[in-house]
């Protein structure tokens, strides 16, 4: 599959292993605002959701996101931080987490009193770990691939807000750290199958056709354009 955007990807690097270039993704990244209590489907049905397994709050540094790759969903939490860049300086970012132990740890490591007990709130889960639990039980579902298919979506990422979602459809996944829940090698893999078999077969041009079997198609066969034998004179 050969990849047409303008900008790059962590994935991108597989293309260096070899791939059908006979086949193109049209990566063109676009972002939509969303209002939360009227958001269409699918994104209506994560931002629900997120709603009812809550696990984040005003006091807590945290917020979520769901990646939609390839027809499943990756629900994962960022936290904001601060990281040294190429020359030193201090660039704010956001670390994610894409599974319960990670995440876990790094909520227990965040010097709020309110999270080293071990609880949040009494709403709906009793503790941190039940919330993370039923938080990742997501990962890996196709619950919306149905609708993903339909809108031929092979990669976006929803951040739900209170009042306000974002929705970016072709994302830009090393933005998100996506390589920590799937490697280079394996997302590329899976794009390719998504989107060349799935969403675009049509991606794939045509093999030629040879000219005879050109012909047959359209009726002639191999004494249409030949010459009949002229009758001799006696």
């Amino acid at each position: 599959m050969r990849i047409i955007s303008d900008f790059q990807d962590y994935y991108d690097s597989a293309l260096a292993l070899g791939s059908d270039g006979t086949r193109i993704y049209h990566r063109r990244s676009s972002t939509e605002e969303l209002k939360t209590d009227k958001a269409p489907e699918p994104w209506s049905g994560l931002i629900a959701y997120d709603m009812h397994a809550p696990v984040i709050f005003f006091e807590v540094p945290f917020r979520s996101i769901f990646v939609c790759f390839c027809g499943k969903v990756y629900p994962a939490l960022q936290m904001p931080g601060s990281t040294p860049d190429a020359v030193g300086r201090e660039e704010i970012g956001y670390s994610t987490f894409y599974d319960f132990q990670s995440a876990y740890d790094a909520i227990r490591a965040r010097a709020v009193e309110e999270l080293k007990t071990g609880l949040l709130s009494l709403r709906r889960e009793k503790t941190l770990k039940q919330r993370l639990t039923k938080f990742f039980s997501l990962r890996g579902s196709s619950i919306i691939e149905r609708r993903l298919v339909e809108n031929k979506i092979a990669v976006a990422i929803l951040m739900p807000g209170y009042f306000r979602s974002t929705l970016v459809v072709n994302a830009r996944l090393a933005d998100v750290q996506f390589y920590k829940a799937i490697d280079a090698w394996t997302a590329f893999q899976e794009l390719e199958m998504f989107w060349g078999g799935v969403l675009a077969p049509e991606s794939k041009p045509a093999p030629p056709v040879a000219e005879k079997d050109r012909l047959f198609k359209h009726g002639f066969d191999q004494k249409s354009f030949r010459k009949l034998p002229s009758k001799r004179r006696r």
